[in-house]
């Protein structure tokens, strides 16, 4: 689940998910809540968690209107970012339709996107 000395972050702005979170962690994997290797908060996703950055990886698993600028700060150089960005396109039902991000920061501090692919998910 994790690599030796690696930390995973988690946010979530709804408390109960949370929870439920480090519930389902805790069901296998206790230890790694245990010894702080992965941590759970409650917050602002599009905010990120500044006081852990630089990250190697940053998964974004909600859409955003605008990629959160941010999130790409605390992107580590030569780490990527994945996630849902929505267009100002809308459709015929009201939703937005979203992209697929790959954003990557290089060893000297540039940014790159790169669309991969069509999707419809929830909102951030």
């Amino acid at each position: 689940m994790l690599g030796e000395g690696g930390k995973v972050y988690g946010i979530e702005h709804i408390d109960e998910l949370v929870k439920q979170s480090k519930d389902n962690i805790a069901k296998h994997h206790k230890h790694f809540l245990d010894d702080g290797s992965i941590t759970m908060v409650a917050g602002d996703g599009r905010k990120g968690l500044p006081e852990y950055a630089p990250y190697d990886v940053i998964h974004v698993g909600a859409a955003a209107d605008i990629l959160p600028e941010d999130l790409v700060k605390q992107l580590a150089p030569g780490g990527i970012m994945v996630k849902q960005c929505l267009t100002l396109q809308m459709i015929p039902v009201g939703t937005f339709m979203q992209q697929i991000l790959l954003v990557s920061k290089d060893e000297k501090g540039t940014v790159s996107k790169q669309a991969v692919l069509d999707v419809v998910t929830n909102a951030l």
